[in-house]
């Protein structure tokens, strides 16, 4: 009697076993299915600029490393998987062509948000045209998205389109950053503002799995979501947006930063991770930080070579 019950119990375990092995291999067949989906590898946004394909599935977001750089920060904590929908996102930053062409479609400098870079008495665009943007604040980085018709991206979507599905620490894997990888470590007293960035499409080696430049070095980049230090330990698994606007702090402060990604120029090795992340005033117009822009899945229009500039 004891020994066809322990048989019993033995087998329903195993049947339960079994059922959640069909369950997990049901979603990753689903997910693969999802990532294997026919979009256009890259397409060509509404502002001329390429968008390169992100496919839909699970990538390991955060940072749990204990050795990196001395280890992971705790706002990078913990690394876990996350899934997001599929999405496109620039190729390259925002450009000096591309946004001041934005603001001399709304008004010239004299309308919210379409506002000219505070730096702008340093920019020539027979030189600067195919440097990154920046000097603005994320108000008009979010204007410039939405008159493209696309977006900011969410810090999910800039963290996987820098790093892939593998957990890497670079865009180009694990190795550290060097000059012919990323653009960074200039010093204060090198800084010619503009004249210190890197155009917008080089250095190709340091590029992304999804072909992706600039992810780390060149300029901070602003992200969509309000920032939270602690957001990792408690955002959802799929498609995180960030917090809710009017979420408080730990301090009973209403949050009002945003979040900013990817290093610049001016960084040290340690910033150059695809985990880094802080948040900046939405006002800050840093010298040092720009943007790029994402949009959902949907029609793709036929590509196009960019233009860039050789210099």
């Amino acid at each position: 009697m004891i020994c066809n019950e322990r048989r019993n119990i033995k087998t329903l375990r195993l049947i339960a076993t079994i059922g959640l092995l069909l369950v997990i291999s049901a979603l990753h067949s689903a997910h693969a299915a999802e990532d294997n989906t026919n979009f256009p590898a890259e397409i060509t946004g509404k502002d001329g600029a390429p968008m390169a394909l992100v496919p839909a599935g699970e990538f390991l977001m955060g940072n749990s490393t204990a050795v990196h750089y001395g280890g992971a920060r705790r706002n990078e904590k913990p690394q876990q998987p996350v899934y997001l929908d599929a999405y496109y996102i620039d190729k390259y930053e925002v450009s000096n062509t591309l946004y001041f062409a934005y603001v001399e479609a709304n008004g010239g400098g004299s309308l919210e948000p379409a506002y000219l870079p505070t730096n702008a008495f340093r920019v020539n665009l027979s030189i600067h045209g195919n440097r990154p943007v920046t000097s603005i604040r994320w108000s008009s980085a979010k204007g410039y998205c939405e008159w493209a018709g696309k977006r900011l991206p969410t810090e999910a979507e800039w963290e996987k389109a820098a790093r892939g599905r593998d957990g890497r620490m670079h865009p180009w894997g694990d190795a550290e950053p060097t000059n012919e990888l990323a653009h960074f470590g200039v010093r204060p007293q090198e800084w010619q503002g503009p004249s210190s960035l890197a155009p917008v499409d080089s250095h190709p080696q340091g590029a992304s799995p999804y072909g992706v430049h600039h992810m780390v070095g060149n300029v901070f980049e602003w992200v969509n979501d309000i920032y939270l230090d602690e957001y990792y330990q408690e955002m959802p698994l799929r498609n995180p947006q960030g917090p809710p606007k009017g979420t408080m702090n730990k301090h009973g402060k209403k949050l009002s930063s945003y979040g900013i990604r990817g290093g610049s120029a001016k960084s040290v090795p340690a910033q150059l991770t695809t985990t880094f992340r802080a948040g900046w005033s939405h006002i800050y117009n840093a010298p040092y930080a720009g943007f790029r822009c994402a949009q959902n899945v949907g029609d793709a229009e036929p590509t196009r070579n960019y233009e860039g500039t050789e210099e």
